[in-house]
């Protein structure tokens, strides 16, 4: 009975470290795979858009070399210009799952005191069926503690600018896509350096 009662043991041992790594397996294809709302975040990530990319709207922008780098710079004129950045993420078809925006970096050099200003905007896109119009909205953000007051964003200094999203969305099938617009008016004495920026997001399983 003894000699029974350890085989039946013994088996029992042999089943559960057989079927242990399949159970754990399944889960964790369960919950990589798992089809739920935009509750279920699983990642951040990180996108870099380089400042040679970007679209300009007025006054003379130049792809400049620096040290083992490249950036963009506004020669110094009394003006209002634009910067017209993409902030591309990969979409997706299912509502909650994809990537949604959750930050901006913005990188950029003033050389002297006296510009007028810098002023970022994002613009969430919604792209129509052909017949309807395109429209765009403006998520609200916060600043940094570092440029949440005007007179910092226009410092002779090295900038690193970043606007967090008050309410991210996710980048699905019904067409949103996001523009960063950086306003820039120049005084006529001040250049603007502008490097880049990054793109922080959330990523649901597809």
């Amino acid at each position: 009975m003894f000699k029974l009662k350890m085989t039946l043991l013994m088996v029992l041992v042999f089943v559960f470290a057989l079927v242990s790594p399949v159970s754990a397996a399944v889960s964790n294809f369960d919950l990589l795979n798992e089809d739920t709302d935009s509750t279920f975040e699983h990642t951040e990530g990180r996108i870099w858009v380089d400042a040679c990319n970007v679209r300009v709207q007025g006054g003379t922008w130049t792809c400049t070399a620096g040290t083992n780098l490249m950036f963009l710079r506004l020669t110094a004129a009394d003006a209002t210009v634009d910067l017209i950045v993409p902030l591309h993420v990969i979409g997706q078809t299912t509502s909650g799952k994809g990537y949604k925006i959750t930050a901006i970096r913005i990188f950029y050099d003033w050389d002297v005191v006296g510009s007028i200003g810098i002023t970022p905007a994002i613009y969430l896109l919604t792209m129509p069926a052909t017949g309807a119009q395109t429209t765009g909205t403006a998520p609200a953000f916060t600043y940094d503690t570092s440029h949440d007051v005007y007179l910092e964003r226009i410092t002779a200094d090295e900038h690193t600018m970043v606007l967090t999203i008050t309410s991210p969305v996710w980048n699905t099938a019904a067409g949103t896509h996001n523009q960063l617009r950086l306003t820039v008016d120049g005084d006529g004495t001040s250049v603007l350096d502008f490097y880049g920026v990054e793109i922080d997001f959330t990523f649901n399983m597809l």
